[in-house]
């Protein structure tokens, strides 16, 4: 938003009176910084989204994937944490959760990792995200890990070039 929009949409919040109509305000706000690529920005104003309606998952998510994008992945994971217990079936959170948490520390959050991995995978059966895992599996050096995501790979009627899996 150019200065001057900015100015006046600053103005009219202080004629906005219920929680409904500040948080819808700022989330709009905060989706304009993101398109903005200004995700400090963002930040900030879905943090006052979700002071005026918490259980906002949308709020959440978007506030999840700011401070994932300035690289503040444990502020990240929080967010995330908090909308996927607002919608614990919505697959898309979790699959962002998981690469959050591998952007943090595959190593600390391991455990998290997989119980989000079995999460995932056996709700959507994604062939990228088997492959995911397995690339994960090896970082941890998980061999049991490895060799079932291997099965489930070898399995999967999706994936190709199945041979390079075998000789692992």
């Amino acid at each position: 938003l150019p200065q001057e929009a900015r100015f006046n949409f600053s103005k009219s919040l202080d004629k906005l009176e219920s929680k409904e109509e500040l948080h819808k305000a700022f989330h709009n706000l905060g989706n304009t910084y993101m398109q903005e690529e200004n995700y400090q920005g963002a930040v900030d104003n879905f943090k006052k989204a979700l002071l005026n309606n918490p259980d906002d998952y949308n709020g959440w998510l978007m506030l999840g994937k700011s401070y994932s994008i300035l690289k503040n992945y444990q502020k990240a994971s929080r967010a995330y944490q908090i909308a996927i217990n607002l919608r614990p079936n919505n697959m898309e959170a979790i699959k962002e959760y998981i690469l959050v948490l591998r952007s943090d520390s595959e190593t600390i959050n391991k455990e998290l990792i997989k119980k989000y991995f079995n999460i995932y995978l056996a709700s959507t059966n994604d062939a990228q995200g088997l492959l995911d895992q397995l690339s994960f599996s090896f970082t941890i050096n998980d061999n049991s890990l490895a060799q079932k995501t291997l099965n489930k790979i070898i399995k999967h009627p999706d994936i190709k070039n199945k041979i390079q899996y075998l000789s692992l």
